[in-house]
């Protein structure tokens, strides 16, 4: 993938993971006032997002992403020091002995060069510091309002559309110019369940000379209860088409599934989370 192309799929990827995580602390509101007005309920949200960040929850999972060609599982272990990962599975079927050598040989070079996963690490904190920022203009980029009751009362069905009276002023931002959807709320468990999306008009990034993301584009995030009272994005699905420099064409395709969450120790190091890598994962259907 080229930089400009990554670049883009961060922009549409952050502004999708930032609506996830307000979306999570929304929740909470419904369950403890139902006369609060959903701008209420995403205001409230955003006040609550600053709890998130005192979370140290860590995990080992695996996570399947759809890549070019084929289909590929991570083992995933999170770590003070960033997730670390090696690769598993292709297409369903566990790596051939020389494919689980070139892994163990990653592992072995992480751990000789720690500059590595620094920059990792520099690259995560980066991200997080974007979408903190992006979910702020949450607020503000769209209407919302509640559509709908489902299963009994359990399920709380809001939808959202652009604003038109914000302006935005990131590439990030300028994507609420153009999405609208639905999200769902279990109002028993108090979490955000899914959120999916359109594009329901073309985004220009600088002015579309540096690219632009037709109408029509598809995204679905969901989340699960992974562990008690603790709940992660667990399903990612984007799949947007445009252009990039005016003249090349651009397509954003990714479908992410994580699963098989278990619990590890809150204070992780690069080194012990490189050695549970190391060990033979249980033999499963990847």
């Amino acid at each position: 993938m080229s930089e400009a192309v990554q670049e883009l799929y961060e922009v549409a990827r952050q502004f999708l993971l930032g609506m996830a995580f307000m979306l999570t602390w929304c929740v909470r509101c419904v369950a403890y006032d139902e006369q609060l007005s959903a701008k209420e309920l995403v205001d409230q949200a955003i006040l609550a997002q600053v709890a998130a960040q005192n979370d140290t929850s860590r995990f080992e999972y695996l996570q399947r992403q759809l890549e070019k060609r084929d289909t590929k599982t991570y083992r995933v272990v999170e770590s003070d020091a960033g997730s670390v990962q090696r690769t598993i599975a292709i297409d369903g079927r566990e790596l051939a002995p020389q494919q689980r050598e070139h892994e163990q040989e990653w592992l072995d070079k992480l751990l000789a060069n720690p500059s590595i996963q620094k920059n990792r690490q520099k690259e995560d904190a980066d991200e997080d510091a974007r979408r903190q920022k992006l979910i702020v203009v949450l607020g503000k980029a769209f209407l919302y309002e509640i559509e709908g009751i489902e299963n009994d009362g359990q399920i709380v069905r809001l939808r959202f559309r652009p604003n038109p009276k914000f302006h935005a002023d990131s590439r990030e931002a300028k994507v609420c110019a153009g999405l609208e959807g639905t999200m769902r709320i279990d109002r028993v468990k108090q979490r955000f369940m899914r959120a999916e999306g359109t594009l329901i008009r073309g985004v220009d990034f600088g002015w579309g000379v540096f690219g632009h993301l037709n109408k029509g584009g598809h995204f679905a995030i969901e989340q699960t209860q992974v562990d008690p009272g603790v709940w992660r994005i667990t399903g990612l699905d984007l799949d947007f088409k445009g252009s990039m420099l005016i003249v090349k064409s651009l397509k954003i395709r990714v479908r992410e599934h994580s699963f098989n969450f278990r619990r590890v120790p809150d204070h992780l190091s690069l080194k012990d989370a490189v050695e549970m890598l190391r060990r033979e994962y249980p033999s499963m259907a990847y």
